[in-house]
C-alpha cells in the first residue's frame, strides 16, 4: 500500500510541470489573439475625424512687403520773408496755393489777431469768386436753397470718404466750406456779388491799414502744394537727378524740417517751400532684403510705419546688393499728406499675390526650391494628397495653384472649398474617416 501511495505522488510530480506549460501555452495564445484582433480593428475600423484639423480651402491675397526708410524727392521753390516779424498762415500745410496767392503774412505778434481776421476776409473773397453771379443771386434770395447745396454735399463727402477717393473728398470738404463762408458772410445789405466782395475787399484794406508797414504778404513763386516745414535740403534737392539718384546722394538727409507756421522769423529767412511739379521721387533703402528684384514699372503701394499715410508709385529702378536693396519710384499722388516730411520709416507692399490660401502647416514635401509642396485632402471621407504649385508664402499662408492642367479629370486638381488636413502627420493616405 506504501508502495502505491508513491508511486502515485511520483507520478503527480512528473505531470505538474506539463500541466503548468500547457497552461502557459493557453495565455500565449490567448494574447496572440487579443494583438492580432486590436492590428485588425485598428486597420479596418475608420478614425474619427475629430482626431484631425481640417480647415476649407479659400480664395485669398498675400502681400509680399519690405521695411526701411523712404526719402522724398522734390523741386521745391522756397519763399522768404520780407521783414522780421511772426508767421501767420493763410494757406494751411498741405493744401495748394496758385501763383501770386498770398500763402502767409509776416507781422508784429501784436497783431497776431488782426492778421486772422484779414485771412477770414481773404477766404471769403475767395469763396464768392467761387459762384458765378447767378448762383450767387440764388444763394442770396434762397436760405433754403443754400441749405439743400451744403446737404447735398456733405452726402458727397460721404460717399467719397466711403469710396476712398480722398482727392474728390478734399474737393467736396473745400466747396462745403465755401458754402458756409459764403453764408456766414451774407448779409441783407448787400444785393449782388461784386457789391459784396466791395465790401469785403474794403474791409481788408482798413485791416492791412491797421496791421501797417511792417505786415507783409508772402506770395506763391508757382502753384503747387505748400510746406512750412523747412529742413535745409531745399537747394539741392533742386540740384539732383533724381531718376539717377542713389543713397549716398541722400546720406545726410536724416531729418524732417521744423514747420515755421506760428513762428518768428527775420527778413530773408524762409517761410514756406512749395512743390509745383506733378510728380515727385521717393528713394528707398531696404536693409536685409533677401528676395528677387521687382520689373520697372511696376505698381506697388507704400505705406508709413504708423499708416499715417499710403501712396502708390511706379518702379524706376530696384537692385539688390549685399546689405538689402535700393528702390527709386516715381510717384503722383498723395503729396498733401507727405508734403511735411523729409525722411520717414515705411512699409513696400512690392506684390500682393491672389489665388487659392492654406496655412503652411498643411503643406508637406517641399521641394528643395520651395515651390513645389504636397497637400493632404479629405474627399468623400477618404484622404488623399496632391502636389500644386507654391506662389508665395509666409511665415503663416501660402498661396498655391494647381501643378498642371488636369483637361476632363478636374477631380484630381485643387478647388476652392476643397477639405484640407492641416496635422497631416495624423492621418494615413487611402483611410476611412468617419
Amino acid at each position: 500500500m506504501a508502495t502505491d501511495l508513491y508511486s502515485r505522488l511520483l507520478k503527480k510530480q512528473e505531470n505538474t510541470p506539463q500541466k503548468e506549460n500547457k497552461r502557459y501555452k493557453h495565455i500565449l495564445m490567448l494574447v496572440l489573439v487579443v494583438v492580432f484582433v486590436v492590428v485588425i480593428l485598428s486597420i479596418t475600423i475608420p478614425k474619427r475625424s475629430s482626431d484631425i484639423v481640417t480647415g476649407y480651402i479659400q480664395n485669398g491675397s498675400l502681400e509680399k512687403t519690405a521695411s526701411g526708410t523712404i526719402k522724398f524727392m522734390r523741386k521745391e521753390q522756397v519763399a522768404t520773408a520780407e521783414s522780421n516779424g511772426k508767421v501767420i498762415a493763410a494757406i494751411k500745410e498741405g493744401e495748394r496755393a496758385a501763383k501770386d496767392e498770398t500763402v502767409a503774412y509776416i507781422t508784429n505778434p501784436d497783431q497776431e489777431e488782426t492778421a486772422l481776421e484779414l485771412i477770414k476776409v481773404d477766404t471769403q473773397i475767395v469763396a464768392a469768386d467761387t459762384y458765378s453771379d447767378s448762383t450767387f443771386t440764388t444763394l442770396l434770395s434762397g436760405g433754403g436753397q443754400l441749405s439743400k447745396a451744403i446737404t447735398d454735399a456733405l452726402i458727397d463727402s460721404s460717399r467719397h470718404s466711403v469710396r476712398g477717393s480722398f482727392r474728390d473728398y478734399q474737393d467736396t470738404e473745400a466747396s462745403i466750406d465755401t458754402y458756409f463762408t459764403l453764408k456766414n458772410g451774407l448779409s441783407s445789405d448787400v444785393s449782388s456779388k461784386d457789391e459784396y466782395i466791395a465790401a469785403l475787399k474794403q474791409k481788408k484794406e482798413a485791416l492791412l491799414k491797421k496791421m501797417g508797414s511792417d505786415t507783409k504778404a508772402v506770395k506763391a513763386p508757382v502753384s503747387g502744394i505748400v510746406s512750412y516745414c523747412i529742413d535745409g535740403y531745399e537747394d539741392m534737392m533742386n540740384e539732383l537727378d533724381f531718376e539717377n539718384a542713389r543713397s549716398y546722394n541722400l546720406k545726410n538727409v536724416a531729418e524732417n524740417g521744423e514747420s515755421k507756421n506760428g513762428t518768428t522769423v527775420k527778413k530773408g529767412d524762409a517761410v514756406f517751400k512749395i512743390n509745383g511739379e506733378f510728380d515727385y521721387y521717393v528713394l528707398l533703402n531696404l536693409p536685409g532684403y533677401r528676395h528677387g528684384e521687382t520689373k520697372k514699372g511696376t505698381t506697388v503701394t507704400v505705406q508709413a510705419d504708423n499708416r499715417e499715410f499710403s501712396f502708390k508709385g511706379t518702379v524706376e529702378r530696384f537692385e539688390v546688393n549685399e546689405n538689402g536693396a535700393e528702390v527709386l519710384l516715381k510717384c503722383t499722388t498723395a503729396q498733401p499728406q507727405t508734403i511735411s516730411y523729409r525722411v520717414r520709416n515705411a512699409d513696400i507692399v512690392l506684390q500682393s499675390i491672389n489665388g487659392m490660401k492654406v496655412p503652411v502647416k498643411a503643406l508637406t514635401d517641399w521641394d528643395s526650391a520651395r515651390v513645389t509642396a504636397k497637400i493632404t485632402l479629405i474627399r468623400a471621407n477618404y484622404v488623399e494628397s496632391l502636389y500644386v504649385n507654391v506662389d508665395s508664402f509666409n511665415d503663416e499662408y501660402a498661396i498655391i495653384t494647381n501643378r498642371e492642367s488636369y483637361g476632363e479629370d478636374t477631380a484630381k486638381a485643387v478647388s476652392p472649398n476643397d477639405m484640407y488636413v492641416q496635422n497631416p502627420a495624423s492621418v494615413d493616405i487611402g483611410e476611412l474617416l468617419k
